[in-house]
């Protein structure tokens, strides 16, 4: 394995933990646990690991955490259109048997 395939391996491997995060964040509520993962993947965006693994990433963690706030604000008021992440949502929550 080359040095480029294992920068792309590792970059993905953040890649996944953010994309956890934001099923967590915008997958639906539907039992006391899912609410407890919901609000910790909340608190986590903008804290020190966030940007570290948003850097791992090579994404940028001001603007990922700009835009998941934004999301929510959208989600709370109602104009949040959860088609859009529901298939990955359901993908990550049929792997763990949640779904």
């Amino acid at each position: 394995m080359n040095i480029g395939t294992e920068a792309a391996i590792c970059r993905q491997l953040w890649v996944n933990v953010l994309t956890r995060a934001m099923t967590d964040i915008f997958a639906p509520v539907t039992s006391m646990d899912r609410r407890r993962e919901r609000d910790e993947a909340i608190a986590w965006i903008g804290t020190t690991d966030f940007y570290r693994v948003c850097a791992y990433a090579l994404l940028d963690g001001t603007r990922v955490a700009a835009q998941v706030k934004r999301r929510l604000a959208q989600q709370e008021t109602g104009e949040f259109d959860f088609t859009e992440i529901a298939p990955y949502a359901r993908r990550y929550l049929d792997m763990e048997g949640r779904a």
